[in-house]
């Protein structure tokens, strides 16, 4: 018997139904139109095993794993992340800052604070108000800080990392306090009164003559905005005061800054003798043998010493000196180590001075390293925390 054909809308309607369940037999070919805009997708929660949140000082300090945006990094190599599969290196264990120069300044100063009071001497008032200014600046976010106030301090007080010296720089002015008639101590006392005879008591060497006590021409020119300093002394300051990058080089160098800072020298005639000291000290310190941990106290005064008078002229590129004078920091927190007789006060000036060259550097805006050579050495079993060597 013959069917009845179905409507043509039937026939249509099968045609379709074969079509769809072959097409359910075969894999969906690849779409051309635009997909919807899918949902964020949520990030996986952190764990607690990662490197970036086990290890604070990554994470506060900007260094590569870190969770600080690239943009705040300290230096275009911080911005770099790490190849695909390589693991990022740790910081050298620091404190809670991540700052490698912040960490040691306060190791420093607690050795310091360590120091038998009576031991200090008046130098040790005058380093210190030197590397609080300076921080001090750093924190106030002044400009040029090396040549705006780094050589002078005010009344003891304030916050921050200037604070940790506060409980020793008022040690030590206890002690300088007692000359009360040192010219240098307007570092820290403005209103200091002396006479013009008082500051300039010395009398500048002529040629060939040998070279003064450096605090005399440094006493001149913290008064120079008070009793003009005489030409003879600011010639020598600048020229036959130097000693081809030693310590009356550097002393020159401070002087130097200080005239300037006061307005006792002219822009135009402080830049090139800047200059010409920053490549004399820099040549010593390149010549210089390298420092460690083991090096003797007064080796590590020279070399920070050096590092404080570039900074306070305005030299660059002392990022590498700075890795050094950190590489050379024992782990009782002081530079040095004291030669056979030595004064043990030759160690806590060259942890002060280290101290007040690491503070200057900060203010110039230079970081700690992502690394530096060496980590100190211990100090030996039963020394007490300041002495650090025999």
């Amino acid at each position: 018997m013959n069917l009845p054909s179905p409507p043509r809308s039937c026939a249509a309607l099968l045609a379709a139904l074969a079509l769809f369940a072959l097409a359910c037999e075969q894999p969906p070919p690849p779409s051309t139109s635009i997909p919807a805009s899918p949902k964020p997708a949520q990030p996986a929660p952190e764990s607690p095993e990662s490197p970036e949140l086990a290890n604070p000082a990554l994470v506060a300090s900007g260094a590569p794993g870190s969770r600080r945006s690239p943009s705040l990094a300290s230096s275009p190599a911080d911005a770099m992340p790490a190849a695909k599969g390589e693991s990022m290196p740790a910081r050298p264990p620091v404190e809670a800052s991540g700052d490698p120069l912040e960490a040691a300044i306060r190791r420093g100063a607690r050795w310091l604070e360590a120091f038998p009071e009576e031991g200090l001497r008046f130098d040790a008032a005058l380093m210190l108000s030197e590397a609080r200014k300076a921080l001090e600046a750093q924190e106030e976010g002044v400009e040029g800080a090396a040549e705006e106030g780094v050589e002078g301090v005010a009344e003891v007080g304030g916050g921050a990392l200037s604070a940790v010296l506060d409980g020793e720089l008022a040690r030590a002015r206890r002690r300088a306090d007692r000359d009360d008639d040192h010219p240098h101590r307007r570092i820290w006392a403005p209103g200091l009164a002396l006479s013009r005879e008082e500051v300039q008591r010395w009398s500048p060497p002529r040629a060939g003559q040998a070279r003064v006590n450096p605090n005399r021409p440094l006493s001149e020119a913290i008064f120079c905005d008070l009793y003009p300093a005489r030409k003879a002394a600011v010639a020598y300051i600048a020229g036959p005061m130097r000693d081809a990058g030693g310590f009356h080089t550097a002393h020159a160098a401070w002087a130097w800054a200080q005239l300037h800072r006061r307005g006792c020298v002219s822009a135009a005639r402080y830049a090139p003798v800047a200059r010409s000291m920053i490549e004399e000290l820099r040549g010593a310190q390149d010549a210089q043998e390298a420092i460690s941990a083991a090096s003797p106290s007064r080796e590590v005064d020279l070399f920070a010493e050096r590092l404080m008078a570039m900074g306070v002229l305005g030299a660059e590129g002392l990022e590498g000196d700075v890795a050094a004078l950190l590489g050379a920091q024992r782990l009782d927190g002081g530079w040095g180590v004291a030669g056979e007789g030595e004064e043990a006060y030759w160690r806590y000036h060259a942890t002060a001075t280290s101290v007040w060259a690491l503070s200057v550097a900060r203010s110039r805006g230079i970081r700690g390293p992502r690394s530096w050579p060496g980590q100190g050495l211990a100090p030996e079993p039963g020394s007490e925390p300041w002495r650090g060597g025999p």
